[in-house]
């Protein structure tokens, strides 16, 4: 089922038997999206992880056909190496959140796969700022270039370390311990025997008819927690049945833009759209041909 939304006429939805990228998405993701944006350049170099999709034969052949030139990242390293690790993802996260509250204050609205399309368009448009790609590159040290940058932090430098810094064992009792709030039913035990052990046997049987009563009180709370996610699945699903219609997906093709999904649920041949300009307010687009052949 894919997640149509007239707000977002030039979004791509692609799909995998595992919901992970694979080697024919890679290739896919180049073709429709990456050789149409770098066709202008006479060369030009993409910044990749070790990951196995991208580092396939075809995708390399079809990178070298296009003037691409593929730069392989070490592994292990992105969260040091890759411009959006170290610059735009992190203010995305945080946009997203902020999308999704606004969307959903109470937490109980079912944001179904067109909602989510659109709230991440949204907080992807306030991340990926002029200013946080260009810090990406510079945190990075990618550019401008600064060796020193990578070098210099202090997971490098204390690469060869094998023995880990002394950390203290928490303190169970303490005025923290005392003062906070049992919420699990181990907690709730721990404190009774701590009670107990330290007052007479008369109120040790006023101490345990509290804890049977804050046992009881807990497994309810839980139970009603299980009931109510229960509730908000059956409406995420009927959401989706409502919304959405399944339609049979070409074995050739991997990807698909919204004419494309219409068209296939309408069993006609899809148009080829372009957009020519896009505003915070306004979208257009241009007719290419009739049919897309």
């Amino acid at each position: 089922m894919f997640p149509e939304h007239e707000e977002l006429p030039d979004i791509i939805w692609a799909f995998s038997p595992k919901g992970w990228t694979d080697e024919e998405l890679a290739v896919d993701w180049l073709r429709r999206i990456f050789v149409l944006i770098a066709s202008n350049s006479k060369h030009i170099i993409l910044i990749l992880d070790s990951q196995k999709s991208h580092i396939t034969g075809e995708f390399q052949y079809y990178c070298l056909e296009n003037n691409i030139h593929p730069l392989y990242l070490p592994a292990h390293a992105t969260h040091k190496l890759q411009p959006l690790d170290v610059g735009p993802f992190s203010p995305l996260s945080s946009a997203y959140s902020r999308a999704v509250e606004e969307y959903a204050p109470t937490g109980i609205a079912v944001l179904n796969r067109s909602m989510f399309t659109v709230l991440y368009v949204r907080a992807r448009q306030e991340a990926f700022t002029e200013r946080n790609i260009r810090a990406g590159w510079r945190r990075a040290g990618i550019w401008p270039i600064n060796k020193q940058k990578l070098l210099e932090d202090p997971e490098i430098q204390n690469f060869g370390r094998t023995t880990p810094e002394y950390q203290p064992a928490p303190i169970k009792e303490g005025p923290n311990h005392l003062y906070s709030t049992p919420k699990k039913l181990d907690e709730i035990r721990e404190l009774q025997a701590q009670i107990e052990a330290k007052v007479t046997p008369r109120t040790q049987r006023s101490v345990r008819k509290l804890s049977h009563a804050a046992i009881q009180e807990h497994a309810g709370a839980q139970l009603l927690q299980n009931e109510l996610n229960n509730v908000r699945k059956q409406l995420h699903h009927q959401e989706v049945q409502k919304r959405s219609k399944r339609m049979v997906k070409e074995r050739v093709q991997r990807s698909w833009n919204l004419e494309e999904v219409r068209a296939a649920k309408e069993g006609r041949a899809p148009s080829r759209v372009q957009i020519t300009h896009r505003s915070e307010d306004s979208l257009r687009i241009r007719i290419l041909s009739d049919r897309l052949k």
